[in-house]
């Protein structure tokens, strides 16, 4: 199956729910969107792709529910997940684009290599106190 441009932007649906002062992200429409892809042998590529994007949609959605409530113009974007480039880079220009300054690690490792020398750092700071 060739996939056309307009089907490169197309995004599995998340839910964003509101518990109390939190949201929950309810992924029960992206699986059985994903689920009825591959019943149709959409193919992987295209599977994982949709997939990317909807949590791209649902980041920046939700980053920008959070700065209605709380006037944050900034988004920080850490942790191993951020390996993938795909979602980083997408993440970044759908933020950017949505008027958020957007913050990355650039000389830290955004997964263990960072985990492990910020607890360095903490062991460093008592090790002084």
């Amino acid at each position: 199956m060739t996939i056309t441009p307009s089907e490169e932007e197309t995004a599995y649906p998340l839910k964003l729910l509101a518990k109390g002062h939190q949201w929950i992200i309810g992924t029960r429409p992206l699986f059985e969107a994903l689920l009825n892809d591959l019943s149709q042998n959409l193919p992987v590529a295209a599977i994982s792709r949709r997939f990317h994007n909807g949590l791209v949609e649902g980041f920046v959605q939700l980053a920008t529910l959070l700065r209605d409530k709380t006037e944050l113009h900034r988004v920080c974007l850490s942790g191993g997940t951020f390996h993938n480039f795909y979602l980083s880079q997408r993440l970044e220009a759908q933020l950017s684009e949505a008027g958020f300054e957007v913050f990355t690690q650039k000389e830290v490792p955004s997964g263990d290599g960072g985990l492990s020398l910020g607890q360095a750092l903490v062991a460093a700071a008592k090790l002084r106190a």
